[in-house]
C-alpha cells in the first residue's frame, strides 16, 4: 500500500508572487496559473517525483471561512502531496516560510 504524504507551509510576509518564485527556483518545477471553481485562482504543477504542488493566497471561502482557519496569520500557502519519500521537498525556514502541518494516509 502507498503512503502518501500532505505537507502545509505558509509564510506571513511572501505574496503569491513571490511565493511561486521562490517554490519555483527551490523544487525546479514550473507553477502555472488556475482557476477553480472550488480551489479559486492558485498557482500549481508536479515536480520531477510527481508531487503535486499549489502556492495560493490564504482567503476565505463563499461563506467566509479560512482556507486553512487554524493558521489565520498566514497571508500565503504552500500545499506539496505526493507519495511519501526521503527526498519530499522540504522548503521549511527558507525565506519566512514554515512548516505548519504534515500528515501521512
Amino acid at each position: 500500500m502507498t503512503v502518501n504524504r500532505f505537507d502545509l507551509y505558509g509564510t506571513r510576509r511572501l505574496d503569491v508572487e513571490e511565493a511561486r518564485t521562490l517554490v519555483s527556483d527551490v523544487i525546479d518545477v514550473e507553477l502555472r496559473l488556475h482557476d477553480s471553481s472550488y480551489q479559486g485562482e492558485y498557482y500549481g504543477g508536479r515536480d520531477s517525483g510527481g508531487r503535486k504542488i499549489r502556492v495560493k493566497v490564504h482567503g476565505k471561502d463563499d461563506e467566509g471561512y479560512l482556507d486553512e482557519e487554524d493558521f489565520p496569520d498566514y497571508k500565503t500557502l504552500i500545499y506539496i502531496s505526493g507519495a511519501a519519500s526521503e527526498d519530499f521537498p522540504v522548503l521549511a525556514g527558507m525565506d519566512d516560510i514554515f512548516l505548519l502541518r504534515t500528515d501521512f494516509h
